[in-house]
């Protein structure tokens, strides 16, 4: 079969096709991305606010002050006060001490208990499934509040607390 004009053209059109579907999907794929449903009206970020505009203006000009009339020579200067008269409100004032801050507000038990067990899922699990750190942790806890003696006493009493005993155990009232 010879190569001619017509069968190149065919070729090379029969060669572009998946090209020009995967432009096609592109461009789908783009306009699902721009187009904008009730989802992203509710949780989009507020747009930016505009910057404000500042406009510059130029500093007044200083006028250079004149200079002090020379005294007449009929005329005396008044003597300055001895310091003895000065009035009280010059001498120098008792440093005043910053405002006490505010005590941090008081926590709701249970808000913080859901929150150290959010954070930290090892606390609702038994004993077999705790790693060796999270194990040696709690042993330490149990020793500290003297609740456990001997070691084998440890996993049932782990797996015997309830969750707020195991959080007050490990992370204290949080008081």
């Amino acid at each position: 079969m010879a190569w001619n004009s017509a069968s190149r053209a065919a070729l090379g059109l029969v060669l572009l096709l998946p090209v020009l579907a995967a432009c096609e999907a592109a461009q789908q794929i783009d306009a699902a991305m721009r187009r904008v449903d009730v989802l992203d009206r509710i949780f989009a970020p507020e747009p930016p606010a505009p910057s404000p505009q500042v406009v510059l203006q130029p500093a007044p000009v200083a006028q250079p002050e004149p200079p002090p009339a020379a005294p007449e020579p009929g005329l005396a200067k008044e003597p300055e006060p001895p310091p003895e008269t000065l009035p009280e409100t010059l001498h120098a004032a008792a440093p005043v001490s910053p405002p006490e801050p505010e005590p941090p507000a008081r926590v709701d038990p249970a808000v913080r208990r859901a929150a150290l067990i959010r954070d930290n899922p090892w606390l609702a699990q038994f004993w077999a499934e705790l790693n060796r750190a999270e194990q040696a942790r709690v042993t330490r806890a149990l020793r500290r509040s003297g609740t456990v003696v001997g070691e084998g006493a440890i996993p049932s009493a782990w797996d015997r607390m309830g969750l707020a005993e195991r959080v007050r155990l490990v992370y204290g009232n949080g008081s």
